[in-house]
């Protein structure tokens, strides 16, 4: 690999000194020039809200360009920071108000889900006694319908062991009475 070779113009230019230039004024019986605050990046971006709010009047009286002495300059001061104050509070009004809209907006739009949550709830309600009602009626008549069939029942038993019963203790002693006398079988039993 080749080493490079440091450049000869770069560390003499380093090394040289500045070029002689005029020596600044420090103190100088001209009046400096005033900064101007440029506070009307926001103007346009959002003119129709600079434009439709009250807070938002027209700049005062024209001031001097070049402040005269001392109080001028406090003059002028003391106007930027009221017309920087007024700004700052017209923003802040502007951002609480946007924020109290949405505040409103989110408060109906909960209203309207709870609501709407409310209706459904009472709506299932409704349903579910409903429901319940008609479980209630389907129990009761399956409850009548077997007490219905249960007595039913019983009526019958009691009716086959009252009747049935000696008909057919009667009819059985006669079919071997019968089958007795077929086969010439004693009445009484053989000792």
């Amino acid at each position: 690999m080749k080493k490079r070779a440091p450049r000869g113009g770069a560390k003499a230019g380093v090394l040289r000194s500045p070029l002689p230039m005029s020596s600044p004024r420090r103190f100088s019986k001209e009046p400096c020039k005033p900064f101007d605050f440029d506070l009307t990046f926001r103007a346009t971006s959002s003119k129709k809200t600079l434009s439709s709010s009250p807070l938002v009047r027209s700049p005062a009286s024209p001031i001097p360009k070049t402040p005269a002495n001392i109080s001028d300059l406090k003059d002028l001061a003391n106007s930027r920071a009221n017309a920087l104050k007024r700004h700052l509070d017209l923003f802040h009004s502007e951002a609480l108000k946007e924020i109290n809209a949405s505040e409103s907006r989110i408060s109906k739009r909960f209203k309207m889900q709870a609501q709407s949550c409310t209706q459904l709830i009472a709506e299932a309600e409704e349903e579910h006694k409903k429901l319940s009602g008609r479980i209630v009626e389907n129990m009761d008549l399956l409850k009548a319908s077997y007490v219905e069939f249960l007595t039913e029942a019983q009526a019958t038993a009691t009716r086959v062991c009252k009747e049935k019963i000696p008909e057919l203790a009667q009819s059985v002693e006669k079919a071997i009475d019968n089958l007795r006398s077929r086969c010439r079988i004693p009445a009484s039993p053989i000792q």
